[in-house]
């Protein structure tokens, strides 16, 4: 079952896509064996944007 923040990355991505970026989800990247995972990567004109999709709650942290 799909929780609310995976559905959020979604529409982001969606939004990011309809907008003529390449949109690449859930991307892991290696680099000096550290490992990063990306929730959206998109490129568009030479330029690439990292987005990390966060859930709010009020003034905490989830």
């Amino acid at each position: 079952m799909e929780s609310v923040w995976q559905n959020f990355e979604r529409l982001a991505a969606f939004i990011f896509e309809k907008n003529d970026f390449r949109v690449n989800v859930n991307t892991v990247k290696t680099l000096n064996k550290k490992r990063r995972q990306y929730d959206i990567i998109v490129r568009k004109n030479n330029q690439t944007f990292l987005i990390e999709c966060k859930k709010w709650a009020g003034n905490r942290y989830r």
